[in-house]
């Protein structure tokens, strides 16, 4: 019940908190009799992110010292479809054989909800941390279809589908998100070459743990990170165009980055030495670039076309704008003083597990936010209804408040984007010659990187 109640108002947060969400493969996360695996780099924001792109309600896997006892325990399991882990390697002595124990539960509630025909999804890496890699992982998710799947009919088998979340930084505010859903994972060629229970369940983890990768941008410890993140800057627009990936192909756009992290791995490990002075120079290119104001803008894929629909934008849509600034701009203000000033200190210095870890930072802020607005327009309702009826009041608020503010975010990006269009054109009259000299180097650096990929 609450579950299906918070869902439409925590997907608006969401939605309001990163800039894009961008979903690859969205048809699969309906699949019934579902176990989905999941990266888990962001604590909160990666199981709420994954139900709201899904119609169907998830149970989650959750540790069990989250539940704590009672009335609280109750809540989780009953009215947010948690699934209580209880990991033994995190107890000591006599609590390691009870959590052994209590985790036969967990294995046996797993195995009614996928006979029901539920969807599961579970984080096999069993805690949070902010990496964009694929760490290594435990083996419940396999063993958890061995088990589902011993007295199933063939056609009732429990599908393990992977899930890779690939945020740009899902701790700053309007940022993005590509959520990447891969195909059910196949383990026929296993279990006929394996006849060893523990052996078939090592060797299911690892290829889990290899198809959830797929569905990352990076691979497990990537070498040369800010190397490979300067070359995606670069040279994402360049392949696309290149490879004739259509504007707005999501899965073309992943596989051109996928490729890029892909052979700067490969080339890397097999030849350190063959990229030679690239990455020092690249940097340097990046640091001119954003040091000229253009950080997180592309001018050469911007267009006149572009930016004169921007600028009838910013002069048409500036009355909206400051209805929505205004209307938004107290809870946004109190959120950012409440999360800095009681929040952030305690998710900064703790940084053990079944704590408030670094990687809750994001999250939290989300929460913080998502009770204060909330509260916030709950009381502007109140207050409005006194002066027209209530209904008319609640019209207003969803045009002019939630969707006032998201225009307002919007119209400040155009705000921004126009402002570098014009720096840029200004540059180019003004100071030709450094220009010059940083789009000579960028073409060298284009050119070097595309000969190095046909090498």
């Amino acid at each position: 019940m609450i579950y299906t109640l918070m869902r439409p108002l925590v997907s608006v947060g969401l939605r309001s908190y990163f800039k894009r969400i961008s979903v690859i493969g969205r048809g699969k996360l309906d699949s019934d009799r579902t176990l989905f695996v999941c990266n888990h780099p962001s604590a909160l924001f990666d199981p709420i992110l994954v139900a709201i792109l899904t119609k169907k309600p998830l149970n989650f896997l959750a540790g069990a010292e989250w539940f704590g006892k009672g009335v609280q325990k109750w809540f989780f399991e009953n009215q947010f479809n948690m699934i209580p882990v209880y990991r033994p390697w995190l107890a000591q002595g006599k609590d390691q054989a009870k959590a052994q124990v209590k985790n036969e539960d967990m294995f046996r509630a797993c195995y009614e909800a996928l006979k029901q025909g539920k969807r599961i999804i579970i984080f096999p890496e069993a805690s949070s941390v902010t990496v964009p890699w694929i760490r290594e992982i435990k083996t419940g998710a396999a063993r958890i279809k061995r088990g589902a799947d011993d007295h199933a009919p063939e056609y009732e088998k429990v599908k393990i589908i992977p899930i890779g979340l690939n945020y740009t930084n899902p701790h700053r505010f309007q940022t993005g998100v590509t959520v990447k859903v891969g195909d059910p994972i196949v383990f026929d060629d296993l279990l006929i070459a394996y006849s060893d229970e523990k052996e078939l369940v090592n060797q299911m983890t690892e290829r889990i743990r290899e198809k959830m990768g797929d569905c990352l941008l990076y691979p497990e410890n990537a070498h040369a990170f800010e190397f490979i993140r300067d070359v995606k800057k670069l040279m994402t627009e360049t392949l696309k165009s290149e490879l004739g990936v259509a504007e707005g192909d999501l899965d073309g756009e992943f596989r051109i980055r996928k490729a890029i992290v892909y052979e700067i791995e490969k080339k890397l490990q097999n030849s350190p030495d063959k990229m030679g002075d690239l990455p020092s120079r690249l940097r340097s290119y990046i640091q001119r670039f954003e040091g000229l104001g253009f950080r997180q803008y592309n001018p050469f894929q911007e267009r006149l076309l572009h930016f004169i629909f921007k600028l009838f934008g910013l002069i048409l849509g500036l009355p909206m704008f400051l209805i929505g600034a205004i209307a938004n701009l107290l809870p946004f203000l109190g959120t950012r003083f409440i999360y800095k000033r009681f929040f952030l200190p305690k998710v900064t210095v703790k940084d053990a597990q079944g704590q408030l870890n670094s990687a809750f930072a994001g999250s939290l802020g989300f929460g913080v936010g998502l009770l204060f607005y909330l509260v916030w327009y709950i009381l502007l309702w109140i207050f409005l209804s006194g002066f027209m009826p209530w209904w008319f009041a609640l019209i207003l608020l969803a045009l002019f408040g939630y969707s006032g503010g998201r225009f307002a975010l919007v119209y400040y990006k155009w705000f921004v984007q126009c402002k570098k269009y014009v720096r840029w054109h200004w540059l180019k009259a003004s100071n030709k010659e450094t220009l010059e000299d940083l789009l000579g180097e960028r073409a060298s650096l284009i050119a070097e990187l595309l000969a190095k990929r046909s090498n």
